[in-house]
């Protein structure tokens, strides 16, 4: 029983409530279809007041959101590690979720990806407008 009630409450608790903006400090860029990106996106956690939150502990989570026209096959991944699946993670320090070796598979026009914040039990903090 405890475990559904959980599961509700998650449910129920909108990442507006928590006051959170993500801002893309810098935008993921430079893809060439199996390299890194040569611009690793940089996520900046802020709170209701617009200031660097940097005590949050939790973990950002990159995918695509948007993908070109007639396109829907490709996926995320981070240098040295197997595929997630087409989302990339990165753990959040002094308020800033900074990526390394991200890359896509397929480069092309017209990608766009989202950034999600979850905290140390995996509920959705925040998430960010696309880049």
């Amino acid at each position: 029983m405890w475990s559904r009630f959980l599961l509700l409450l998650a449910g129920a608790c909108p990442a507006s409530g928590w006051n959170i903006a993500l801002d893309i400090t810098t935008q993921a860029g430079g893809a060439v279809g199996g390299e890194p990106f040569t611009s690793q996106p940089v996520i900046t956690v802020n709170n209701k007041n617009g200031d660097i939150w940097s005590e949050i502990i939790g973990t950002v989570t990159a995918r695509i959101h948007t993908f070109p026209k007639g396109t829907d096959e490709a996926e995320l991944w981070k240098e040295g590690e197997e595929a997630t699946g087409g989302t990339v993670s990165q753990g959040v320090v002094n308020g800033q979720a900074i990526f390394a070796g991200l890359g896509i598979d397929a480069a092309g026009a017209g990608y766009q990806l989202q950034y999600v914040l979850f905290d140390e039990h995996g509920l959705i903090l925040g998430n960010s407008h696309w880049s």
